[in-house]
């Protein structure tokens, strides 16, 4: 599991601050050969149409961006020689087969999504169980300049850098 802990919004005010201030995380369990992934973030659903969580990953071959939007999940690829922002264009996405929910709880309102990432497209990208693999997670809303990161990040639209991501490795239990 990771969430949101590093927050840049000095220049976005009040709506940065709303935007990326947002408790966020990632729970992440291997299955099967795939990688479970489930996304949430503690706001009021339905969420503002551009607010965003992503969790990245950093293959040998490939970087991925797993983005959840209200109601919508894809995944992004690059190739790793490539450094995107969050909010490029991404040169393949695949469309993620995902389960919804939303609700209240004792911590607050929250919506987020679990999705299956197959273990034949993270094999191409170079991403394995065992050995672990470079990620982070992020929350945005797209259109403020603002963001929420599990490690501290540059801005919103510059390069995801090596030092954006910390290291996850596979725990038997």
């Amino acid at each position: 599991m990771v969430k949101t802990t590093c927050f840049g919004y000095d220049a976005a005010g009040a709506d940065g601050r709303r935007a990326a201030m947002v408790y966020t995380y990632a729970r992440l369990y291997w299955l099967r050969g795939g990688l479970m992934l489930s996304l949430c973030a503690f706001e009021r659903d339905p969420a503002p149409p551009g607010s965003r969580v992503a969790f990245a990953l950093a293959g040998d071959e490939a970087l991925m961006l797993a983005v959840l939007g209200p109601k919508r999940m894809e995944l992004r690829q690059w190739p790793q020689a490539s450094r995107p922002g969050l909010v490029d264009a991404a040169p393949e996405v695949f469309p993620l087969t995902a389960r919804y929910f939303s609700g209240v709880d004792e911590q607050g309102w929250h919506w987020g999504a679990t999705a299956r990432l197959e273990g034949e497209l993270l094999a191409r990208a170079g991403v394995k169980p065992e050995g672990g693999f470079a990620g982070a997670l992020f929350k945005f809303c797209e259109g403020v300049p603002a963001l929420g990161a599990s490690y501290p990040a540059g801005g919103l639209a510059e390069p995801l850098r090596p030092e954006d991501f910390g290291v996850f490795e596979a725990v038997g239990y």
